[in-house]
Order: C-alpha cells, then sequence, then structure tokens
C-alpha cells in the first residue's frame, strides 16, 4: 500500500493512504491490520481525508514498511473477516434480545 508521511511528532504519525480512495469498511479493515502491529499503541482512521493516524513505541520505518507490506488480498482479506465478525457479534446480539423478550 503506497503511503506518505503527512505529519510526525515523537512517537505520533500521520499518513495519506496513496492511490485509490479506499472505502470505509477497508479503512475498517486497515484499522484492525495495524492494530495488531507491535509497538502501535493508538490509531485513528480518517475515511474522509484518506489518512491515519498512529500512536507508537519503535522504530517508525518499520511500521512504515507494514503499513507498506499491506496488499490489495490482505486488506480484501481483513474486510471480509471485519465483515464476518460484525454478522456473527448481530446475530449473538439479536439471539440474546429474542431471549430476553420470550422470558419477560
Amino acid at each position: 500500500m503506497k503511503c506518505k508521511v503527512v505529519h510526525e511528532t515523537g512517537g505520533s504519525l500521520r499518513v495519506k493512504i496513496l492511490g485509490r480512495q479506499l472505502s470505509y469498511k477497508e479503512y475498517e479493515a486497515l484499522h484492525g491490520l495495524l492494530e495488531k502491529t507491535e509497538g502501535v499503541q493508538r490509531i485513528r482512521t480518517y475515511w474522509a481525508t484518506g489518512s491515519i493516524a498512529l500512536n507508537f513505541r519503535g522504530d517508525r520505518e518499520r511500521l512504515l514498511a507494514t503499513i507498506r507490506g499491506i496488499s490489495e488480498e490482505d486488506l480484501a482479506a481483513a474486510v471480509e473477516e471485519t465483515a464476518a465478525l460484525w454478522q456473527s457479534s448481530a446475530r449473538r446480539k439479536s439471539s440474546r434480545i429474542r431471549r430476553s423478550t420470550l422470558s419477560t
């Protein structure tokens, strides 16, 4: 994934995602991928501006290499995984609501 650092202070980066405009779901999936990255403490995604802000500890270049190493395929798989998690969560919630309604 192509990106460019647009702002940086100690332990904080704002990165602009270059190329095509990602969808909201893709930014949510990107958030999920990056939160698993070692040293990342906080992530905020900004779909409207096409950027992400990260607070991190550790090697800046390693973090940027991780972002640049995310492929379209990785992102598509993460979108599917995120959708499946949301759907599963919605089913469990619906089931709990039905059971509590029936028991009252």
